[in-house]
């Protein structure tokens, strides 16, 4: 009985360990992304942040779902990128095709749902290093350095220098655009859902066969997750100013705006204001088929405007 506990225990500190980041750093940014996407419901024109940032933002969303789909080997059948003017109000979405019996496929459902929020910050971070050379010493700060370090990388951030590149400009725009729709919906935590048993089963597996070969395994996960962690808790960090930094520019911005056009102020935290901007439900398709011969389930992930 100690040893079935142990293993249950050590498989629930694993999983918490290599996916507690993730998952947290991911909420953030889902809850910053709807309050942001709140402001622009209630803007004089509730499409104009879907037209301005959507067209990037949305791409990449599906984008990080059908990378993921393709690394766990799911059949990608369609991909819609951008469509503003959805009847269902999903504006993008990937269509995929997976076998029930491979567990390698139902691995993958966790990873997809959540691809947005686990590929979105890398290609956050990848863009800043790419558009803003000037102020790369940030990204190195945020993972190794602490408070202070941070606030100084900071401070080169947004120093006169930096702010003549036209490079920062244009992460500002593509950083915007992708922090704005990188939020995740209820398909996208529903397909996650599928695959959190498959991947907590896995590590009981691991842990099982540790134990009955006297390996210690849970050491080694440990050690190894400390080297990584750092990292992968720096690049959420960047990546939730970077929303940070959306969602207060967005209300600055369509605040002021509609502030000129007799609307008043933004409340981003507050109830919507007309039955026009109702939030859209979200859609979840899923039935059986079987090509060349053999049975399989097909998915579709799909991403609205909320």
């Amino acid at each position: 009985m100690s040893a079935a506990w142990l293993i249950l225990k050590n498989s629930g500190l694993q999983f918490a360990f290599l996916f507690g980041t993730g998952l947290i750093g991911g909420a953030i940014l889902t809850l910053l992304s709807r309050l942001t996407n709140n402001i622009f419901r209630q803007f004089r024109w509730p499409n104009a942040g879907t037209y301005l940032f959507g067209w990037i933002g949305v791409p990449v969303h599906e984008f990080c779902h059908a990378f993921f789909c393709k690394l766990f080997l799911h059949e990608v059948e369609k991909v819609k990128w951008f469509d503003p003017k959805a009847a269902d109000g999903a504006h993008g979405s990937v269509t995929h095709g997976y076998q029930p019996w491979n567990l390698y496929h139902r691995v993958g459902h966790f990873f997809i749902g959540l691809g947005p929020v686990l590929l979105g910050p890398v290609i956050l971070a990848g863009l800043f290093w790419l558009c803003v050379p000037s102020a790369r010493s940030i990204l190195p700060a945020f993972v190794n350095g602490g408070t202070h370090a941070t606030l100084l990388a900071l401070k080169t951030v947004i120093g006169l220098h930096t702010l003549k590149t036209i490079g920062f400009w244009i992460f500002v725009y593509l950083g915007f655009a992708i922090a704005s729709q990188i939020e995740l919906s209820t398909a996208d935590l529903q397909q996650a859902a599928k695959g959190v048993v498959p991947v907590f089963g896995i590590l009981i597996l691991l842990n099982l066969s540790a134990w009955a070969l006297g390996y210690r395994w849970h050491t080694h996960v440990v050690a190894t997750g400390h080297t990584v962690s750092a990292t992968i808790s720096g690049v959420y960090a960047f990546s939730t100013v970077v929303a940070l930094a959306t969602f207060a520019g967005c209300l600055v911005l369509f605040g002021f705006v509609n502030f000129l056009c007799g609307r008043g102020f933004i409340n981003p935290f507050g109830p919507l204001t007309s039955s026009s901007e109702t939030e859209r439900s979200q859609s979840h398709r899923s039935r059986a088929r079987r090509p060349r011969g053999h049975s399989a389930a097909r998915s579709a992930l799909t991403r609205d405007h909320r």
